[in-house]
């Protein structure tokens, strides 16, 4: 059995029309490879074809004495740059053997120092590679180190069945081919927009990295990282979301069974967190990442804190009274962190809690981070929207009103700044128990 061998290409020169009625015409070097022509010009060098000898140089053509006194040193000039490219291209071929490709061959008429400097690297090794070192530097839970892991899985699988390609290399990736994998996404795996945008972010990761490392054009990157989708926002312009997505009983009951069975261990105790928020009056997850030990009275059964998102305008400490689930899950964590400072062991001991700076930018990561999770978990148990922690908040509130909680003390223990905020929130998913509270009410005038 031989070994198929890449035939590096050999160039050569030729001439092309300036213009119609012009006799002089202008000097191109061209490479064929896999059939594509690749074709550059060479700047400031023209020639009529009278006095061009296109069998010259071995049949890679050159000027003929005719051209003038000039014709040595044009032809030497010649002679030079297609010796170069040649010669890159060998190089090329013998560091990364069988690599070659038209990019690279364009590269290389480019002038580009190194041509190709993923050295023939697998697009989706480089972008595990890029998760597998943020994990190690722990920028990254493990629950998100596998889930970008498996997002660049379905990538792979994606360039088989869609593209016939069993590796693509870091220098390949174009946004035609990140628009094509969008569309099976949306067609084929069926994936909400959220979860999609949760899929390009190690794929974009990679192209950042890539193009810093000057694998991919920085135009190519910025092109790709735009791709992300929309995501549907309310026009209102409320603090609360307008389309509150909740789970019900069925739903919360789903959720508990499954979540012991989860043998992830991080994406159990983001379940667990996320129980924790819908048993603690919705707690926001900002709150419960800032959550310590000295906020919890076990005695009392009370959650006392200052909420983060009204720390600004008001500094009372919010109660908040625990049920019986939630303290039987801080129970459980007091345990494994008792002696930390915060409860569920999202921030680092010494984190300021006064830089609000760098908290917000801790929620938000912490936030990414459990989310991507819980979509995973939504998607597994066929919820009909995603799985956030926000949900949590929603499901509490929605819960506690139809099972005939005051709309004022739902208002309080949500910590809104007002019963009106609740209201624009929540009144209009609740028709069935606002209709009874109207049939309670009976005036006694009638008109006659």
């Amino acid at each position: 059995m031989g070994n198929n061998r890449i035939l590096i290409p050999k160039g050569k020169f030729f001439l092309r029309s300036i213009s119609k009625h012009s006799e002089v015409k202008s000097i191109y070097i061209r490479y064929v490879f896999n059939r594509t022509s690749i074709v550059r010009p060479m700047a400031n060098y023209q020639c009529r074809e009278v006095d061009w000898n296109q069998n010259g140089n071995m049949g890679r053509g050159e000027v003929k004495t005719s051209y003038g006194t000039d014709y040595k040193r044009v032809n030497s000039i010649l002679a030079k740059k297609i010796a170069d490219i040649d010669n890159a291209l060998v190089e090329y071929n013998t560091l990364h053997p069988n690599k070659l490709t038209v990019q690279v061959i364009r590269d290389i008429l480019d002038g580009k120092p190194r041509t190709r400097h993923d050295e023939g690297k697998a697009f989706v090794e480089f972008a595990d590679e890029i998760t597998e070192a943020r994990y190690q530097e722990k920028r990254i839970s493990h629950s998100t180190y596998k889930n970008r892991l498996c997002c660049m899985r379905k990538f792979k699988k994606f360039l088989k069945s869609e593209l016939q390609k069993d590796t693509l290399f870091i220098g390949d990736i174009r946004k035609e081919i990140v628009s094509r994998y969008i569309q099976w996404r949306k067609s084929t795996e069926e994936n909400s927009h959220e979860t999609i945008n949760h899929a390009l972010t190690p794929l974009i990761d990679a192209c950042e990295r890539a193009a810093d490392l000057g694998l991919l054009a920085k135009s190519e990157y910025v092109e790709i990282k735009r791709m992300r989708l929309p995501k549907f926002v309310s026009l209102n312009t409320d603090s609360e979301e307008e389309d509150v997505k909740y789970l019900d009983k069925d739903q919360i009951k789903r959720l508990v069974e499954y979540s012991a069975t989860e043998k992830e261990p991080r994406r159990k105790e983001y379940i667990d967190m996320f129980m924790f928020a819908f048993h603690a009056c919705g707690l926001r997850v900002v709150d419960i990442m800032t959550l310590q030990w000295r906020h919890i009275d076990f005695e009392k059964k009370q959650l006392r804190k200052v909420l983060v998102k009204t720390a600004n305008y008001r500094s009372s400490t919010h109660t908040i009274p625990l049920t019986t689930d939630a303290i039987e899950i801080l129970k459980r964590w007091k345990k494994k962190c008792g002696n930390k400072r915060f409860v569920f062991g999202l921030l680092d001991d010494d984190t300021d809690l006064d830089n609000r700076e760098a908290l917000y930018k801790s929620r938000n990561t912490v936030t990414k981070c459990i989310n991507q999770s819980l979509v995973v978990v939504g998607e597994k148990l066929k919820f009909n929207h995603s799985l956030t922690m926000h949900v949590a908040r929603h499901s509490f509130a929605v819960m506690a009103l139809n099972d005939g909680m005051a709309m004022s003390v739902v208002s309080r223990l949500l910590g809104h700044a007002s019963t009106s905020v609740t209201e624009k929130v929540y009144a209009k998913y609740l028709p069935e128990t606002l209709e009874e509270e109207v049939n309670k009410l009976d005036f006694g005038f009638l008109a006659s």
